[in-house]
């Protein structure tokens, strides 16, 4: 199966008998062109003058006379223009990256025909709204403990629950239905209840993590409110007396709770058999 280019070189010597002084031939690059050239060689036996084959970019400047700048120049004028406008001490070294970025991303706005105003309109918004975000989670630490506490924690108090919920027998609920209970009273006299095991082991399950989790509170502006932050807090700061007290104390908590939950899991194991 012949090639694109090669029906093409085909039908160009048909088409223009050899007669290639005044043929123009655009290409999005030169490598389509050097291959086009390669078949226009195989199928002419006689000498003759080539197609001029140019780029889009060639066929631009010669057109218009603006030549496409060096990337690297345009990286020293960007860098000079944030200069004189940030008033920024800050190397050309260190600025080289993320303005080699920056100048990638404006070229995709042009080439994709991105209205520009309406792009930095929505990003100074977006901008503005993360600063009041950020604000306010930095003046309100204890908030935005629980918000992120309670992400990150929330399905490992719901899963126990839900199994223990769905081992009830459901005997019991008609039962009490039976006997006249109205919804409410089922709930608080039967299902809340029979339903305490798998509280109690959610809260083990959360207890355990979220007593010694740092990272989440570190990322809300807050490393104050539990026992695991101020550990690495007194760590942080050589303190080891301190730090070492407040591991054996929340040692003791995790044990004291780990007995008690193993008591309620053999009641609901019995209670099931």
């Amino acid at each position: 199966m012949n090639s694109f280019l090669h029906l093409l070189a085909k039908d160009l010597i048909q088409k223009y008998s050899y007669n290639f002084d005044n043929l123009t031939i655009l290409f999005p690059n030169k490598r389509a062109g050097l291959f086009l050239a390669q078949e226009l060689a195989q199928l002419i036996d006689r000498p003759v003058w080539m197609p001029e084959i140019l780029t889009l970019s060639e066929f631009i400047e010669r057109q218009t006379g603006l030549k496409k700048a060096e990337e690297l120049t345009l990286i020293i004028k960007l860098y000079k223009t944030y200069q004189e406008y940030a008033g920024t001490t800050e190397r050309f070294d260190d600025f080289y990256f993320w303005g080699n970025m920056l100048l990638g991303d404006f070229d995709d706005i042009d080439k994709y025909l991105v209205d520009a105003k309406d792009l930095f309109s929505n990003i100074t918004a977006l901008k503005e709204i993360l600063t009041l975000i950020e604000g306010n989670l930095a003046f309100h630490p204890f908030l935005n403990t629980v918000i992120g506490m309670t992400y990150d924690f929330l399905p490992f108090m719901i899963l126990p629950i839900y199994n223990t919920i769905a081992k009830i027998d459901h005997s019991y609920i008609e039962a009490a239905k039976d006997l006249g209970a109205k919804s409410y009273r089922v709930f608080l006299r039967v299902i809340l209840p029979l339903s305490i095991p798998g509280i109690i082991s959610g809260i083990t399950m959360v207890f355990l993590p979220s007593m010694t989790n740092y990272v989440v509170l570190d990322m809300m502006y807050n490393s104050t409110y539990i026992m695991g932050s101020l550990v690495g807090s007194y760590f942080s700061m050589y303190d080891w007396n301190n730090g070492s007290v407040i591991s054996m104390i929340l040692l003791i908590l995790i044990l004291l709770l780990s007995t008690i939950t193993g008591e309620f899991s053999d009641k609901e194991d019995n209670a099931y058999e």
